[in-house]
């Protein structure tokens, strides 16, 4: 046997797009078709959900479903633990500002700043207690009320003629969190008459000092003369308060 070609499709004369099929017994030509009738190639198992806005895709134990995206660690508390761990037991730096229910938080051993507004009066009599109304607290103090009423001058007349006068002043209490330094600056008035408040302009604060004004009028003394070619006179003081 001189043949030396053993290639068993060489007696096969195909047209164009065939090829050689095996059909049980020998290689034939036949057309090239596509065994694999799955011609689905899309695996998208998502691919016909429709969500909402926010939706997520969730396996509900037997398909893919739209779904709310909830958080499923409904454990939001955190342990005594937990917060410890946060903080490590040590020394916060808190930021400039830092409240505690909107109230600052007081630093150092001081438990804040109280200030007082005073107003001055007059009595008719000498036996009479006057009242008066403070100033209202300044903006972002607490207004702890109306605490004082004190008596400072009485005197009467010796003659029935002329009536009789005292004097004193009222405060109102205020109180802010914040530790500061308060200074006072005070200046002294005269008034004609015994039943009369006069006022002056106290001294500025210092240089690098919070001016909250003028907080207080008080009356010190009532005097008046035994005849009526006299007249009479009363004094007291003004305070403007300084903070820092």
């Amino acid at each position: 046997d001189t043949d030396t070609n053993t290639d068993t499709l060489a007696d096969l004369s195909c047209t164009i797009n065939q090829v050689a099929k095996w059909n049980g017994t020998a290689w034939a030509c036949q057309d090239d078709v596509d065994t694999d009738t799955d011609t689905d190639t899309d695996t998208d198992t998502l691919a016909d959900l429709s969500c909402a806005i926010n939706q997520i895709a969730k396996w509900n134990g037997t398909a893919w479903a739209c779904q709310d995206d909830v958080d499923t660690d409904t454990d939001t508390n955190l342990s005594e633990a937990d917060v410890e761990g946060y903080v490590t037991n040590d020394a916060l730096n808190l930021a400039a500002g830092t409240t505690v229910d909107g109230q600052p938080i007081a630093t150092g051993s001081s438990p804040g700043t109280i200030i007082y507004m005073r107003c001055a009066w007059t009595a008719d009599y000498d036996y009479q207690i006057g009242s008066c109304d403070p100033a209202a607290c300044p903006a972002g103090w607490d207004d702890l009320g109306v605490t004082g009423n004190i008596k400072t001058s009485t005197y009467a007349f010796t003659t029935a003629s002329y009536g009789a006068e005292s004097g004193g002043f009222q405060e109102r209490a205020c109180y802010n969190l914040t530790a500061y330094t308060v200074l006072n600056t005070r200046c002294a008035w005269t008034a004609t008459y015994d039943y009369q408040i006069g006022s002056c302009d106290p001294a500025a604060c210092p240089a690098g000092w919070d001016d909250l004004g003028v907080t207080g009028n008080i009356k010190t003394s009532t005097y008046a003369f035994t005849t009526a070619s006299y007249g009479a006179e009363s004094g007291g003081f003004q305070e403007r308060t300084c903070l820092k």
